[in-house]
């Protein structure tokens, strides 16, 4: 049996969250991104076009600058 909590993801509305998919990911698609953001409701969704799987990895430095700019903007 497959585990799901999907329908929980509204759960998270308050957490500012940004979801950010490598278009060029062939293990978790940009389409698995945008319907986790969409299940949150509130969070903010994003494609880095030339990123693939290891976004985390190959791009750090400019993630963690998203991020940083993503928690600010909210917490403003």
């Amino acid at each position: 049996r497959r585990h799901d909590e999907r329908a929980r993801l509204g759960e998270l509305r308050a957490i500012p969250t940004l979801v950010v998919s490598g278009g060029q990911d062939l293990i978790a698609r940009p389409a698995a991104g945008r319907a986790l953001a969409d299940g949150i409701g509130t969070a903010v969704f994003e494609t880095w076009p030339d990123a693939a799987h290891a976004l985390p990895i190959h791009a750090a430095a400019a993630l963690n600058a998203r991020l940083a700019a993503h928690l600010a903007a909210r917490a403003a």
